[in-house]
């Protein structure tokens, strides 16, 4: 599922990215770490993935929602 227009798509058609940020460091600094989103074009990085879609309005709303975190 797109993160941005939450259509669900064949996995081959979305772009995997995974927070670096979280995976590195101790559970207080995965607290207060922005986001670093890292592509993964293989599909196998640890950490948690979100998916976009090839639709380039998609594309572009992602470059904004790379930098905020999830909500808790």
């Amino acid at each position: 599922m797109c993160v941005i227009c939450r259509g669900r798509f064949p996995k081959a058609g979305l772009s995997r990215y995974v927070d670096r940020s979280r995976a590195t460091g101790g559970p207080a600094q995965a607290e207060t770490a922005p986001p670093h989103l890292v592509h993964d074009a293989r599909m196998r990085m640890d950490g948690r993935g979100v998916y976009v879609c090839d639709n380039p309005i998609c594309r572009e709303k992602f470059k904004k929602f790379a930098g905020r975190g999830r909500k808790r």
